[in-house]
């Protein structure tokens, strides 16, 4: 018989179908949600960005349950400001920090519905300036720790 152990894709698929209902589209807090590194976000802000971290497996075979955990990071971009006076630093930061409370808050509230056993984070999230399509981007990354069995 073959193994049939869960898919890092299907646990990163489900926290990206999670944070699309509910943070992406008109009167919601994000324009545009990933399951997968972008190139050029197009201007489009804010945006989050669903993507794969490690995996650990743990006992493979015993008649116990397993230890399966994965790190599926989130990336939130948040354009940093513009030139025109139409986008500040201040509106992006705010953004930013408003942005990851939802998140947090859509994942906790999404957890009894999911075939999760474990939802946390791995440390403190990590923030840094980044250039995305010549475009200047405040981006902080969520390392979740999913477990499943």
């Amino acid at each position: 018989m073959a193994s049939n152990v869960v898919n890092r894709k299907t646990v990163r698929t489900a926290v990206k179908t999670v944070l699309e209902t509910e943070l992406v589209g008109v009167g919601k807090p994000a324009q545009a949600i990933y399951g997968y590194q972008v190139a050029d976000f197009s201007r489009q802000s804010p945006v989050i960005v669903v993507t794969s971290g490690g995996s650990r497996r743990g006992v493979l075979s015993s008649k116990e349950l397993g230890d399966t955990a994965f790190e599926i990071i989130v990336h939130v971009f948040v354009l940093y400001a513009q030139n025109d006076g139409t986008w500040t630093e201040s509106q992006s930061e705010d953004s930013l920090d408003d942005l990851e409370k939802e998140i947090t808050d859509t994942l906790t509230d999404a957890f009894d519905s999911q075939n999760w056993l474990l939802l946390g984070v791995s440390g403190y999230s990590f923030l840094d300036p980044v250039i995305i399509g010549d475009e200047e981007y405040r981006h902080e990354a969520i390392t979740l720790i999913i477990g499943v069995s």
